[in-house]
């Protein structure tokens, strides 16, 4: 990407915000026009294991989000 000119978005500077949003687009295979990522760059430059990747990484973080409620309703109250 950096080859073709393509910068990294200017708005995340160094927390990661932009991993999650490259792998929402990943999963779902499709552009869209107005994105906070280039969607179009991400899918061309994409490899097969990384749609794999990304797919691991969304799965984890909706168990880590489960469990962490689960957790509170269950523990949470008795602080």
């Amino acid at each position: 990407m950096a080859i073709e000119g393509i910068e990294l978005p200017g708005w995340d500077s160094g927390i990661g915000m932009r991993f999650s949003m490259y792998a929402i687009v990943l999963i779902r295979n499709k552009a869209d026009n107005q994105a906070f990522v280039n969607d179009k760059a991400i899918l061309k430059f994409s490899r097969p294991i990384d749609r794999v990747f990304a797919g691991w990484m969304l799965l984890s973080l909706v168990l880590l989000l489960v469990i962490g409620a689960i957790h509170f309703i269950l523990y949470g109250q008795h602080l």
